[in-house]
């Protein structure tokens, strides 16, 4: 089992602290406290949190931009709070591609893992695709249907081409 640092906490004005946190405690719900104001910015300090819910609280304002540093962030509730709209969905942005986590490059990376992602299989099953129809013919439904395309693409060409001319 592997621990991480430690913590000081206030349970019913019992101060108690933990000196090793198990790794697997990462994730705290403080959902319907009754907590009101701002949410802290001091939150963005917890770089090992997985999971935050702060729901069905009074959160008021915008998510604080330090919200952006949480980059082991997996999961994040804030429903049911009074959060001013266009700039906490920009925070929620910046979870998503943490840039701090690729050296400022976080969303160039995420373009080049979509980008894969989408191109190296498409490519594979086209290149194969097209060795198969080539080697064998078939399927003739699809070089029947191939043909009848090109000779409708040549006919369209000659006639703009045709009455471009006049």
């Amino acid at each position: 089992m592997s621990y991480r640092d430690s913590v000081t906490v206030q349970v019913k004005g019992l101060e108690i602290t933990f000196v090793r946190i198990l790794s697997v405690f990462t994730s705290i719900d403080l959902s319907e406290n009754g907590f009101w104001g701002p949410i802290p910015a001091e939150i963005g300090m917890l770089k090992s949190l997985k999971g935050l819910n702060l729901s069905h609280n009074g959160f008021t304002r915008n998510i604080p931009p330090s919200i952006g540093d949480l980059c082991s962030l997996e999961w994040l509730d804030l429903s049911a709070n009074m959060l001013d709209g266009q700039r906490s969905r920009h925070a929620a942005t910046a979870i998503a591609y943490c840039p701090k986590a690729h050296g400022g490059h976080g969303d160039v990376l995420l373009w080049w893992i979509a980008a894969s992602i989408g191109y190296g299989p498409g490519l594979l099953l086209g290149i194969s695709m097209g060795y198969i129809f080539l080697k064998t013919g078939r399927p003739t439904w699809l070089a029947r249907f191939l043909y009848r395309m090109d000779a409708k693409v040549m006919k369209m060409s000659r006639r703009k081409a045709g009455s471009s001319q006049r």
